[in-house]
């Protein structure tokens, strides 16, 4: 419905718009890939690193691991050509295994990525949450993520943060709003 009122309200004005979604991918199957594709989605994923990491905090309604059901998704983006990224949420449980979680991505071509930080207060205690992470664990976190990426040096490897701040240290505008 929202395609087709797109359509029809700005068929004559000139206006281009492009459509971007966020999903857990558990529920993407060969109609959602026919459709992102057919009105050019962009599509966002969020996987957290291999099973062991992932499987830690995404959990479905019977405390069962999704990462199996986030990977079927992803394949079937990838095999219908669906530009898509991933992202992954860094927990406490992330931050001992930067390589494990770079090589995954990598690995199984899930570019362009990115890394954000858990970082949630709990109302009641005004404390973060056990999980959180801090602003310096976080960026040894990126650290060893860079040191990887920039020993790689694969150009068809893009990390979105590391591309904003080398753009923001050249000088040229950013897309990346942190």
């Amino acid at each position: 419905q929202a395609i087709a009122l797109q359509q029809g309200v700005l068929k004559n004005n000139g206006t281009t718009i492009v459509n971007s979604l966020q999903t857990n991918g558990t529920l993407i199957n060969q109609s959602w890939v026919d459709f992102f594709r057919a009105e050019q989605f962009r599509v966002g994923v969020s996987i957290d690193g291999p099973q062991f990491i992932h499987d830690k905090h995404r959990v479905d309604m019977g405390k069962q691991g999704t990462f199996r059901r986030v990977m079927n998704g992803v394949n079937l983006l990838q095999g219908g050509r669906v530009r898509f990224g991933a992202n992954a949420v860094v927990t406490q449980s992330t931050l001992p295994y930067p390589t494990e979680v770079y090589e995954f991505y990598r690995d199984n071509g899930l570019s362009p990525c990115d890394f954000s930080p858990f970082a949630e207060i709990d109302p009641e205690t005004g404390l973060l949450y056990p999980h959180s992470v801090s602003p310096r664990e976080y960026a040894d976190f990126l650290k060893s993520i860079f040191a990887l990426w920039f020993e790689d040096d694969d150009p068809n490897f893009r990390i979105r943060r590391f591309s904003e701040y080398i753009q923001a240290a050249l000088g040229k505008p950013q897309r990346l709003c942190v």
